[in-house]
């Protein structure tokens, strides 16, 4: 299951990343934490450049922090979609 939600995950993020998607980042001039970031900013983060962002990662030996609960369930609920919809399933 793994690498077939990283799969999705690249192709996810490459197409939201093209010129003409229209998704931008809020700039984070105060360098928040991700707990510390308003629910916008971190989908925003996590549609953009993915689970695997900076932002999410404290440190290399602590799990991920999507820092609130609506990014992490649509992190969890986008995993399940991108397996369903994986032709080997």
């Amino acid at each position: 299951m793994n690498l077939i939600t990283k799969k999705a995950w690249r192709e996810f993020v490459s197409q939201n990343n093209e010129a003409d998607s229209g998704m931008e980042i809020i700039p984070n001039e105060d360098r928040l934490l991700a707990k510390e970031m308003s629910y916008e900013m971190t989908h925003q983060i996590l549609m953009i450049k993915g689970p695997e962002a900076p932002e999410f990662q404290l440190s290399s030996d602590e799990p991920r922090d999507f820092g609130n609960w609506f990014t992490s369930s649509e992190y969890y609920m986008l995993n399940f979609m991108f397996f369903i919809k994986d032709d080997t399933f």
